[in-house]
């Protein structure tokens, strides 16, 4: 089984960085990572912060089950989100956990149905901003 953990898509939704002459305000993917916590609680997530990591990004810590979960959201040249936790991650991504396998069977098909993102290509960590083609669904067997 091939986990891919990293999604890359457009989206519809407006570009809501907010900048002055000294610089971003509010950095940008806070409206696709507020849509991205919707999911996640359609899919039985408890969405607990919402964190500004400025230029990194945005990140979502949320739990799935028992776990706790983070998911970072960030717009390089298409938006790009890799769902993480150090605690975890070699049971979850060595291991392919059924939990973490759901997960993101549910994200995936979450984004696939949403008409506001397109394009979602699913990558495995080495295959992260490469010139892979990513796949259409982050798990296969």
């Amino acid at each position: 089984m091939t986990i891919r953990p990293w999604a890359e898509f457009t989206t519809d939704l407006p570009d809501d960085a907010i900048e002055n002459e000294s610089g971003f305000i509010q950095w940008p993917g806070k409206g696709v990572s507020e849509a991205l916590a919707e999911m996640l609680t359609r899919c039985g997530c408890e969405v607990r912060a919402l964190l500004c990591l400025d230029f990194k990004g945005w990140e979502l810590v949320f739990t799935a089950g028992r776990r706790k979960v983070r998911c970072r959201v960030t717009e390089i040249d298409k938006y790009l989100i890799g769902f993480y936790d150090p605690s975890w991650f070699a049971e979850l991504f060595n291991r392919n956990h059924p939990d973490f396998v759901q997960l993101l069977k549910c994200v995936a098909t979450e984004l696939a149905n949403d008409p506001r993102f397109h394009d979602v290509r699913w990558f495995a960590e080495d295959e992260v901003q490469t010139d892979a083609e990513g796949a259409s669904f982050p798990v296969s067997e």
